[in-house]
């Protein structure tokens, strides 16, 4: 890959689409950047990766698509520290896995000092409102951890507000982390006017 032919925009994008990647059957058969453009709608999912065709697959069949995806995963997995890694997986996994969970377990005991509620459960289902998207989101509302767990609603937000802070700067780490690696072989485009 070149820097004019890099599959994806940027580390966000790489990640998004990988791991959305990761929950399609391999048979899956269509042309797969409509479907990838579809399944991120579907998820909720609009952060800059469906607009105007960002996604470059030209010339690689779906399979190399799926190598180029099992890629990306690959380097989260053996390049990210834990945290960062466990940050990226918990944002980026758009389905409840088993990994999602390990990472939401991992970033709630890692948060503990920051978080005012007590208990592991409405810890947990803080993780998961801050990590969820789109219809799981409508769900696990502020209101619903409120009342589940006997909590006022502002304590929950004051919750969300400090713990997402947390969990952010460990996932930009690791985005940071990854970002040469993805640029020097090509994955994602290569900015000149950041260069300069």
């Amino acid at each position: 890959m070149t820097e004019t032919n890099a599959i994806f925009r940027s580390v966000s994008q790489a990640l998004h689409v990988s791991f959305l990647m990761s929950t399609l059957p391999v048979t899956q058969k269509g042309n797969t950047q409509a479907l990838v453009e579809r399944l991120l709608e579907d998820a909720g999912i609009r952060r800059e990766v469906v607009r105007d065709g960002t996604l470059n697959f030209a010339g690689l069949s779906p399979m190399e698509v799926r190598g180029q995806c099992a890629m990306v995963r690959g380097a989260v997995d053996h390049h990210c520290q834990p945290l960062e890694r466990a940050a990226i997986h918990a944002w980026f996994m758009p389905t409840p896995t088993k990994a999602k969970n390990e990472a939401i377990l991992a970033l709630r005991d890692h948060c503990s000092a920051t978080f005012t509620v007590e208990g592991s459960s409405p810890r947990a289902v803080v993780l998961w409102h801050i990590h969820s998207q789109g219809r799981a989101r409508d769900v696990c509302t502020e209101r619903a951890i409120a009342t589940e767990f006997v909590l006022s609603q502002s304590t929950v937000h004051r919750n969300i507000v400090a713990v997402s802070k947390v969990c952010t700067l460990l996932r930009r780490r690791g985005m940071d982390a990854l970002e040469p690696m993805f640029r020097r072989d090509g994955l994602i485009e290569f900015d000149h006017q950041q260069a300069a």
